[in-house]
């Protein structure tokens, strides 16, 4: 159950902020005493206040790329605030206890559009936010014609509002949850980019598509001390005895080449 939802306002009356619960109703403004409504007919959209700027995402997208394989000097390509829907469903309802009626709300909360496309699969953070007894969190109405700086707003699917001939009292509303998208590519890297998606709330990379760093396997380690040897025994061998046979300066060569190839693949970050 959500226990409180809070709505930053601007008055339409007097143009000065404020705030109210978003289960309510109407408020009054407490600088002007004008009754306001949070929100139009129809379903209503929010956003969710606060969390990281963009500075703050790409610090932590910087930190992130300094632990793979990427060289050369990053190049920011793109950095954008995703706001992706998440549609609420509330009401209320009398239900018969005890010989009596006692009052009942019922809270929902689901993606409104199919995460995986969005790389974010599994997520779920408005859920931990707005959990029973968690404080809640603040968010504003949403105007499309501002939208101009926020990026790249998802539309939300609309399957029809829950069945509520019943309920004393309903809502139905969509809270945009912000992320940040942050793309690099490396100079000279060959056009390659990078991009890293945060959760703006929590500051959690959700989502990457990055080189990963490959661990060389136990054969480098134990390749190039056994070949090493060979070949040191071999150039002993050529000092102290009589010329090599082609098949010992064949062996010779292959381990030379071997150790170099071993070597080679341990600087590229490859696997050996």
């Amino acid at each position: 159950m959500i226990s409180r939802l809070t709505v930053l306002y601007r008055c339409p009356a007097c143009g000065r902020p404020g705030h109210g619960d978003l289960f309510g109703g109407a408020h009054l403004c407490r600088h002007c005493g004008a009754a306001y409504a949070h929100y139009t007919e129809g379903a209503p959209a929010f956003c969710v206040v606060g969390g990281m700027n963009s500075g703050e995402a790409m610090l932590v997208a910087r930190k992130r790329l300094k632990g793979t394989v990427l060289r050369g000097r990053l190049k920011l390509e793109a950095n954008e605030r995703l706001l992706v829907p998440w549609r609420l469903d509330y009401a209320e309802r009398l239900v018969e206890e005890g010989g009596g009626f006692v009052r009942r709300e019922e809270t929902s909360l689901e993606p409104a559009l199919d995460l995986e496309e969005l790389q974010l699969a599994g997520q779920a953070p408005l859920e931990a936010h707005l959990a029973e007894g968690a404080a809640g969190l603040t968010i504003e109405p949403l105007d499309p014609d501002d939208l101009a700086a926020a990026d790249i707003l998802f539309p939300p699917r609309t399957d029809g509002d829950a069945a509520r001939d019943d309920a004393i009292r309903s809502l139905t509303a969509y809270i945009y949850h912000p992320y940040w998208r942050v793309v690099f590519t490396t100079e000279g890297g060959g056009g390659a980019d990078w991009p890293l998606v945060i959760d703006a709330l929590s500051g959690a990379i959700v989502a990457e598509d990055l080189p990963r760093r490959e661990r060389v396997s136990p054969a480098f380690w134990v390749g190039v001390p056994a070949l090493g040897a060979y070949a040191a025994g071999m150039l002993l061998n050529l000092l102290t005895k009589p010329p090599l046979s082609v098949f010992e300066w064949v062996t010779l060569a292959g381990a030379g080449a071997g150790i170099v190839g071993l070597f080679l693949l341990k600087a590229r970050g490859g696997k050996a």
